[in-house]
């Protein structure tokens, strides 16, 4: 059962690994899930008491919310830091 597991792990891993790969190339939230929609047989693991394609649809979304949040926060720093240097 031990090397099952781990396959399922591993297996999920992968579906993040790529949803962090191609969360960059993506200009919206829609993009992102449709193209993660072909990659979701990955996910093994979905807590029995949740709706499957709400889960993924909320890790998905939490997902982008974080990456525009870091974008934006970075952005801020770099015009700050633009601001200093240009007087």
């Amino acid at each position: 059962m031990g090397k099952f597991k781990n396959y399922l792990m591993e297996q999920e891993d992968r579906y993040w690994e790529i949803a962090d790969r191609e969360i960059v190339t993506c200009e919206s939230l829609g993009e992102f899930m449709q193209t993660m929609d072909k990659h979701k047989h990955l996910l093994t693991f979905i807590p029995q008491d949740e709706d499957p394609e709400v889960y993924i649809e909320d890790m998905l979304s939490e997902m982008w919310s974080e990456k525009w949040a870091k974008y934006q926060e970075q952005a801020m720093v770099e015009a700050e830091e633009y601001e200093h240097n240009d007087y």
